[in-house]
């Protein structure tokens, strides 16, 4: 299959070969920049700037009704999945 884009034909192979080659080399730098990161993450631990995210505070009785809320849901999807299916 072939492409017209600005009146450029692009054939459809040539496409696929220049996602993949733009998606690898995303990918490498992706990955440097993490490696970059994590050593300087690493040099600030060492020369004690580097102290991590603050904590955030959380109040416990919002939080425990809220997991409630999540897993009653979570419940009802599996019993709706499970009852719709079942019969």
């Amino acid at each position: 299959m072939q492409h017209n884009i600005n009146n450029h034909i692009i054939d459809d192979n040539n496409r696929k070969l220049f996602h993949n080659i733009f998606l690898s080399l995303y990918s490498h730098s992706l990955l440097i920049n993490k490696e970059k990161q994590k050593e300087g993450v690493k040099k600030a631990k060492l020369e004690k700037k580097y102290k991590g995210r603050k904590p955030i505070e959380v109040d416990k009785k919002v939080f425990m009704s809220l997991l409630k809320e999540v897993e009653a849901k979570k419940y009802s999807k599996i019993c709706s999945i499970y009852f719709r299916y079942k019969y």
